[in-house]
């Protein structure tokens, strides 16, 4: 007898922002330069056309010493509409897919830089060259990766060491009724999770997604460190992933809605940040007022610490311009999902969307059958159905396989 079943079809609409330069995350002297990626993840149930879940991530790759992608997670939600699906095996298997893109991957795609000042123009007499030297470095090493025969030329220009690169995983936990889809949290379907249920669910995630090499930490600042521990698997440690001594204004980066970034900015209005290091930050974060009241939040930081190889990769999903991309989630996150024909607004609406923006985009079509046992919690790993065949259907989750004939 089966406690849960998830039978019929469902598509993924996956969206990819191409790479634009953007503010470095922390503020450090050098202000390496940065360049930022999104992408948004939909997955929509065909039968009814309902959406059903949502993830959106953030890719963040700085020019410092040596390459160093940063990718945070600010988004996932679920409109409690359709089928039940195990969003966690969802989840899991989208982060798992951008971790899989190297960073050269994105490099050899157009890039949008600053525009240049005028004197820059001046100074640039050769129109195949940038006035950024970081510019003309990725130029050379986009050319690499697309024809990896050796190059004679030498890259003394280049300030940062483009040939490795290493990665680091960041995302806050905090409870909310809705996170994408507006309202939905009105939806019987929709399951609502406390503060210390979601800290849980995303170290649950990661656990999974990253190799035994990564280095992992968590912390609910303000908390015991034993009540965090008990959250924590062996190999994680509660705490963080930056270096104590360094000076945090320097060392913490910034990122959109981040509770600990709203501290940092707090410490420049008090004109405190020159004598706060990471260590007092990460000790004082905990009595800030947003960790102490209310719900709980929590605070994930994981890296990669061996430096791996800039290379290309299968990039996956449509690659958009910027403004694409904002039109598009803006109308996704802009329905009321309590609302019943919430699923006709989207199926209808989102083509033409697509249609308005110049872009022609088949979501992929998912095929799968995920059934638990009646003596297994609703929290089990999901059955592995996976099948080489049919490359028209995507395998999603391990919970997909191919239709019967």
């Amino acid at each position: 007898m089966l406690l849960d079943a998830l039978l019929g079809e469902y598509t993924l609409t996956h969206l990819r922002c191409r790479a634009f330069q953007t503010k470095p995350l922390a503020m450090s002297v050098e202000r390496p330069p940065t360049l930022k990626i999104k992408h948004f993840f939909l997955l929509s149930e065909k039968s009814s056309n309902n959406p059903v879940l949502a993830l959106e991530v953030y890719v963040y790759l700085s020019f410092e010493e040596q390459l160093v992608q940063h990718i945070f997670i600010p988004k996932a939600d679920t409109t409690g509409l359709g089928k039940r699906i195990s969003a966690k095996a969802v989840v899991h298997e989208l982060v798992n897919r951008v971790l899989a893109i190297n960073p050269g991957s994105y490099l050899a795609e157009p890039v949008a830089w600053h525009k240049p000042s005028k004197e820059s123009k001046d100074d640039s007499s050769d129109k195949n060259l940038s006035p950024y030297p970081t510019v003309n470095a990725l130029r050379e090493l986009a050319a690499k990766i697309r024809n990896p025969e050796p190059q004679e030329k030498k890259q003394a220009h280049v300030p940062v060491t483009p040939e490795q690169y290493i990665t680091k995983v960041s995302l806050f936990t905090r409870a909310a009724n809705a996170y994408i889809f507006p309202n939905s949290e009105q939806n019987k379907g929709k399951h609502l999770a406390d503060g210390n249920a979601l800290f849980s669910w995303w170290v649950q995630i990661l656990e999974k997604v990253l190799p035994e090499t990564w280095k992992c930490t968590a912390d609910l600042p303000g908390a015991e460190p034993a009540a965090v521990s008990r959250y924590l698997p062996k190999r994680w440690s509660r705490g963080h992933i930056f270096e104590k001594e360094t000076l945090a204004i320097r060392e913490v980066p910034l990122f959109p809605d981040d509770p600990k970034g709203r501290f940092l900015e707090h410490l420049v209005v008090e004109g405190r940040y020159r004598s706060v290091n990471v260590a007092l930050f990460w000790e004082e974060l905990g009595f800030r007022q947003e960790f102490r009241l209310g719900n709980v939040v929590g605070i994930i930081g994981c890296e990669n610490v061996y430096p791996v190889a800039v290379g290309s990769s299968r990039m996956p999903g449509l690659s958009v311009s910027h403004k694409q991309y904002k039109k598009i989630v803006d109308f996704i996150k802009s329905e009321d999902y309590a609302a019943p024909d919430v699923s006709t607004m989207i199926t209808l609406g989102l083509p033409e969307v697509f249609k308005q923006s110049g872009l022609e985009y088949e979501p992929e079509r998912i095929v799968g059958t995920r059934q638990v046992a009646a003596k297994e919690t609703k929290s089990a790993a999901p059955v592995n159905t996976l099948t080489a065949k049919r490359p028209a259907v995507n395998n999603l989750t391990g919970l997909v396989r191919k239709a019967r004939k």
